[in-house]
């Protein structure tokens, strides 16, 4: 087994490294992760998870990763340095963690044919990951991505550590009698931890959790095993549960406010389609990915072929959680930003054969032939893709709405690397935020009626301003309403006295419930005209336009009174336990976007009184 340790300290080290100096060089922050930002300060402030004050609204989708977040805040850490530098480690860590799981897998193999020809561990899959621009752009970005990633891999390790002995163990039963109950329930409480990196990730947890159910009852036996497993599964899903019945009774909702400003529960497959197209055509994936999961193929045969049930599970567990993942992300829609939504299929299919066992050449020359052109065409394509294979529409925006999105941003900052705020200073995003902070500050010091500033920004300016006073519900730590489309860096920079509204919908309780019109850009397909902003904020005699009296009467109705009741009002016992019922009530709550449609609609109503 000396190929083992020479060969595979030599090799299983290159992915890594380019990760970290390709992820370091293309380093940035995208700006929807300063909306995660804008949140981690209201948090570090005492205000709750929230986007602006006075009003709940779920505007992430990544709990831990806003956990991690905020902890590094709370040590004083520039939080956009962090957001790089823990996405970074993240992503590499989850890299080796899948190599050293796959590893073990190849060695078992290796070990249980040890009188046969010797093969040489070769990190193909890992390879072809990070060969991808896309994965150097989101292993940082700021976003939850690299954390997908470290958590894509350690999950997988530990479920092959558990569940798979080592060269040295007979049978799945030797490892299992020697593990301790704790890390198999430590294990699980991993396993589960998907749906808080990201909603989509539960896929990926319930393949993990069947594999380790499988191989449990492998190992204890049917009957310990149907009574254990449901213990499993009870540590699995603790945490997931305790933040669904938080996510409920805070923000009286089901899902992100994210999720309903996407329609993530929509089919979208023309989109969809577009989005992996873009993926994988663009890299020509299909051409490394036959053959290497002529190893995962070949390994699943084997371990079935022996009645090595728990091995087996191991082995198809992510790569089927990967087909069905990429299925639903095709289903609705994809995303605007290349590649991000895909990452995560591509590396769990990966996972398996991270690290691949290519025989020596010998007097059997005909599999080793067959192996080594296998991974020969998987080196030239990892060499092709990693120097010349690129977006067309690179920097910019592509014809289906897919964007280059660090390459259009870095274009806008006028920066290779923009990672802070002072990185964007440039924008007119950070303009305007600033502008409306100092604003802010000065209505503060001199009390005056409170404006609401009104700006729609279609052409990227502030070229329509109006102003207006606001209604005096509005909470008192509110110095000024804002509105924009593009509500990260502007968000930011704006500070915790402006309640900024997001006319798209991610952080705007009302917007994210707009029925789209038709299907679009994803997360681009919803906006709050004016008379809705007007008839929430303004004072109300200031609302006099037909549509603004009809979106003011609309709000007072019935489902729409009930959620901003439910995310506006002070939070007690009895509020939270309300909203957990409202959570289900108000499911399937769609607005109207013409005022007059949504009055007819929610109050029966179709002409003002």
């Amino acid at each position: 087994m000396r190929a083992w340790s020479w060969v595979g300290t030599a090799t299983g080290a290159m992915p890594a490294v380019l990760l970290i100096v390709m992820g370091y060089r293309r380093r940035w922050v995208a700006e929807d992760t300063f909306i995660s930002l804008r949140v981690v300060r209201h948090l570090l402030a005492g205000n709750g998870p929230v986007y602006s004050l006075g009003e709940r609204v779920e505007a992430y989708t990544h709990p831990l990763w806003l956990v991690l977040l905020t902890a590094w805040g709370a040590l004083g850490g520039p939080l956009e340095v962090g957001a790089v530098a823990m996405g970074l480690l993240l992503s590499v860590g989850g890299l080796l963690a899948a190599q050293a799981g796959s590893a073990r897998l190849a060695q078992h193999r290796d070990g249980l044919n040890a009188s046969r020809q010797r093969r040489v561990p070769v990190p193909l899959g890992a390879a072809v990951l990070v060969a991808i621009p896309a994965t150097w752009d989101f292993a940082t970005s700021g976003l939850e991505t690299g954390l997908i990633f470290g958590w894509l891999g350690a999950a997988f390790s530990l479920l092959v550590r558990l569940c798979v002995p080592s060269t040295t163990t007979v049978g799945v039963s030797g490892l299992a009698r020697s593990a301790a109950g704790s890390r198999w329930v430590v294990t699980a409480v991993v396993l589960g931890l998907g749906p808080l990196i990201r909603p989509d990730l539960a896929i990926f947890s319930g393949g993990f959790l069947v594999a380790l159910l499988v191989a449990y009852a492998s190992a204890r036996g049917r009957r310990q095993g149907i009574i254990g497993g449901g213990s499993l599964l009870l540590a699995a899903g603790a945490l997931p549960a305790a933040y669904q019945l938080f996510r409920m009774g805070y923000f009286a909702a089901l899902v992100p406010n994210t999720a309903l400003a996407k329609e993530a529960g929509a089919a979208y497959w023309s989109q969809g389609w577009h989005y992996a197209e873009d993926f994988f055509g663009t890299y020509a994936l299909w051409v490394p990915l036959l053959p290497i999961l002529g190893w995962w193929a070949t390994g699943v045969a084997n371990a079935w072929s022996r009645r090595d049930l728990a091995r087996s599970a191991v082995l198809m567990a992510p790569v089927l959680a990967a087909v069905v993942h990429a299925g639903f992300v095709i289903r609705v829609g994809g995303d605007f930003m290349h590649g991000r939504f895909l990452l995560p299929s591509l590396f769990g299919a990966l996972l398996p054969v991270a690290t691949v066992a290519v025989p020596w050449p010998s007097r059997r020359a005909w599999p080793s032939l067959v192996s080594g052109a296998g991974a020969g065409l998987v080196i030239a394509w990892v060499v092709v893709c990693a120097l010349w294979l690129r977006v067309p529409y690179a920097g910019d925006v592509g014809p289906v709405g897919i964007a280059d999105e660090r390459g259009f941003y870095a274009r806008l900052a006028g920066r290779s690397n923009p990672v802070t705020a002072d990185d964007y200073g440039v924008t007119f995003w950070v303009q305007v935020g600033r502008s409306w902070r100092a604003r802010a500050e000065q209505q503060h010091l001199d009390s005056p009626p409170r404006p609401v500033l009104l700006m729609d920004s279609p052409g990227g300016d502030d070229s329509r301003v109006a102003e207006i006073p606001l209604a005096p519900t509005i909470a008192d730590d509110v110095a000024l309403v804002a509105t924009l489309r593009n509500v990260g860096l502007a968000g930011y920079g704006a500070g915790p006295r402006v309640h900024v509204v997001d006319r798209l919908g991610l952080g705007d309780p009302i917007a994210a419930r707009l029925r789209p019109t038709a299907r679009g850009r994803p997360g681009h397909e919803k906006y709050l005209g004016d008379p809705w902003v007007v008839a929430r904020f303004a004072e109300p005699a200031f609302a006099t336009t037909p549509e603004a009296v009809a979106a003011r009467e609309a709000l007072a109705c019935d489902d729409l009174s009930a959620l901003r009741r439910a995310v506006e009002e002070p939070l007690t016992v009895h509020r939270f336990l309300a909203n957990v019922r409202l959570a289900w009530t108000l499911r399937g709550l769609r607005i109207p976007p013409d005022p007059v449609d949504a009055r007819a609609a929610l109050c029966g109503q179709s002409e003002a009184p």
